[in-house]
């Protein structure tokens, strides 16, 4: 999955917060996508660039990348551990649950139930 710029804008400035609010920088809540980013960091998912990438976009937000960085950014991090929608009931994948469904690719409601 590739998200464009203006996704990725979207990811960081309304998902970073759940009352929908516009934040300066990225918010490291564990509700947030900065959260599930500092869970990647923790659990060493990422490497070389892409960890020093991902610690940026957490303490410093997306809009300080440069095109280079975004580029590794997308393919490293959005591209290979971030999932839209559940592969079971087709539903988004809150913040709080994407890092278990790095492995499953579903929603905790779609785990509970089977």
């Amino acid at each position: 999955m590739r998200l464009s710029s203006r996704e990725l804008f979207f990811v960081y400035y309304f998902h970073s917060k759940s009352d929908h609010s516009v934040m300066p920088v990225i918010s490291p809540h564990p509700d947030s996508f900065a959260g599930f980013l500092q869970e990647l960091v923790d659990a060493r998912y990422l490497e070389g660039s892409a960890n020093g990438i991902t610690k940026q976009v957490i303490h410093q937000g997306c809009e300080s990348l440069t095109g280079a960085q975004e580029a590794v950014f997308q393919r490293e991090v959005i591209d290979p551990y971030v999932r839209k929608k559940c592969d079971c009931c087709g539903n988004t994948i809150p913040w709080p649950e994407m890092f278990q469904a790095i492995r499953t690719s579903r929603c905790l409601a779609c785990i509970i139930r089977d």
